[in-house]
């Protein structure tokens, strides 16, 4: 993936999130083009997923899903911070879109970071998600979950065979069981009896208000805050006019950051009705055993601090404590529905991108690069027979259609760079694990730096002392070349979960990794950062030149402009 951060301006979208695309331009051919080319594109599960013939059994007629009146497109942090204002082009915004829904798990490609993108692991299902939840969350994903990356697989279906093939599945899933692995006590963090069930609902809600839940989720507008005083760049910054702001360059760092939708504090939300407490607090203690695409990071949270956050996000719901296990009997009477949900995980696709071991194989499609782009039904907009349906808005088809024909474009070029540069690695890899979400970091080419704390979460984040030693120690640090900073093994232990806490004074915790989620990153980041490998001399005779280019340049304009 070659990323680029320049605006690609090929026209206005309507935003119009379920209606087909459309194109403001100058010339008709370009939007035929690229109307006929939305309609097509996208992955899919289906094996024939560009051309198939309509399915019999579907309700409506192809491309018309009768749940998708309240969906809303899938989130995902990096194009909805950057794509949806025009900072990264649609090229990149379509690759990431690509990464991040999981395509390649049906298109195979040779591209690492297209393959990125994994779903949850689905082995012990049954411990932690309850039964009563997946069937509503199969019945319509997009309506149970919105901004929910997963596709509505079951769309298709009239009302009675779905609810027939949800109630299989579910049940193939709840029988999904294997022992819980608890964290073991030890002398630095001991572990109490049953810890899930004594959560503290207001610790907590101060951990989330403060460990960094709030730099990517909503945070509670209730909660009583003791705000840093205001710096004196805060107060600059209050006094400029927007164009003035857009002049600097700082209009990214003061607009609203979205927030990932899956918690909303003071809103009846579902986490109660999917979770179980303990299910809850394992994952707030090991997001990555369930998630291998790593969207949601450890905080490093001891096993009684992970209870605490449970009890605060089920607060709302009277979460239950622990699932059961299915016993024999239980099995024995729901044998032949495992059986079809078993099959049904498999016809739908659900087994192409969830790790979950069934006796049929899933579907097949053709590779990414070799999709017809002249048929005329799609995923992407307007799906028929067994394609999932995605959701993607206007502008979402738009960053992917960018994508895939750039894509296709370069591997039929002789002279297209086969290998992308450790620079945009690093970019890439920082967009799709939302680094940016807390971090700054000016990118090759740029002269702002990108990302960092949204502007309405900077008093949330404080040194444990409530000590004022300004914003560098209260604020992640930069990340503008940090690759020439530290050593790979010094790398390596940031992300480790292993590793304690760093700048113990922040209230703030860096967030672990898994070590397979951040090898490319760990590996590219000292080359793209590398540092300047000429003699103090030679830096500084290259300056002095600059410097009097710079000036005779100045000298000359007001010469020009009569100001002297």
């Amino acid at each position: 993936m070659m990323a680029r951060l320049s605006v690609m301006k090929v026209g206005e979208i309507e935003k119009d999130s379920r209606s087909t695309p459309q194109f403001q331009c100058a010339l008709p051919g370009f939007v035929l083009r690229i109307f006929l080319v939305a309609l097509l594109l996208h992955p899919c599960v289906a094996a024939t997923c560009f051309g198939e013939e309509p399915d019999q059994r579907a309700s409506s007629s192809a491309g018309v899903n009768p749940n998708a009146d309240a969906a809303s497109p899938p989130f995902v942090a990096a194009f909805e911070r950057f794509s949806r204002h025009n900072d990264l082009d649609k090229q990149a915004s379509g690759e990431l879109l690509i990464s991040q829904l999981g395509c390649s798990a049906c298109h195979k490609t040779s591209d690492a970071f297209l393959n990125a993108g994994k779903a949850p692991d689905l082995a012990d299902v049954g411990h932690r998600l309850n039964r009563q939840w997946i069937n509503e969350y199969l019945s319509n994903p997009h309506q149970v979950m919105p901004g929910t990356r997963m596709p509505d697989p079951l769309w298709m279906l009239d009302a009675s065979m779905r609810a027939d093939e949800v109630q299989a599945i579910s049940v193939f899933l709840a029988s999904k069981q294997k022992p819980v692995q608890l964290p073991r006590a030890n002398g630095a963090s001991p572990v109490l009896f049953e810890f899930w069930d004594k959560g503290v609902p207001e610790e907590g809600r101060q951990l989330y208000h403060s460990v960094g839940c709030v730099a990517c989720h909503e945070p509670d507008p209730d909660f009583e805050l003791d705000a840093p005083p205001t710096s004196a760049l805060e107060q600059l910054l209050e006094q400029l006019e927007p164009e003035e702001i857009e002049e600097l360059g700082l209009s990214q760092q003061l607009r609203p950051v979205p927030s990932v939708p899956a918690f909303k504090p003071g809103v009846n939300n579902q986490l109660g009705a999917k979770y179980t407490r303990q299910s809850l607090t394992l994952f707030l203690l090991n997001p990555h055993a369930v998630r291998p695409g790593g969207q949601m990071p450890s905080l490093r949270l001891s096993p009684s601090e992970a209870a605490d956050l449970a009890a605060y996000l089920t607060l709302d719901q009277d979460a239950m404590s622990s699932l059961p296990d299915m016993t024999e009997r239980d099995r024995d009477q729901s044998r032949e529905l495992i059986k079809r949900g078993e099959i049904a995980f498999g016809k739908y696709g659900c087994v192409n991108c969830h790790t979950l071991q069934v006796s049929t194989g899933g579907t097949e499609a053709k590779p990414l690069m070799e999709l017809n782009l002249n048929q005329d039904f799609s995923c992407i907009s307007q799906p028929s027979g067994s394609m999932p349906d995605y959701r993607l808005d206007a502008e979402q088809i738009s960053a992917v259609v960018s994508a895939l024909e750039a894509l296709k474009s370069a591997e039929k070029s002789e002279t297209s760079e086969t290998n992308q540069s450790e620079v945009d690695i690093v970019q890439d890899e920082m967009l799709r694990l939302n680094c940016i979400a807390c971090h700054q970091r000016v990118f090759d080419g740029e002269s702002v730096a990108w990302g960092g704390i949204g502007i309405n979460r900077k008093p949330f984040f404080q040194t444990k002392a409530k000590v004022d030693i300004g914003d560098e120690g209260r604020f992640p640090p930069a990340l503008t070349g940090v690759g020439a900073k530290l050593t790979s093994s010094s790398l390596k232990e940031i992300f480790s979960a292993k590793k304690a806490a760093h700048r113990p004074f922040m209230t703030i915790r860096m967030p672990a990794y898994h070590d397979d989620l951040v090898a490319e990153l760990n590996r590219s980041l000292p080359i793209a950062d590398k540092k300047d490998s000429r003699n103090e001399t030679a830096v500084f005779e290259a300056a002095k030149e600059i410097t009097k280019a710079e000036l005779h340049r100045v000298e000359r304009q007001k010469i020009n402009t009569s100001r002297i």
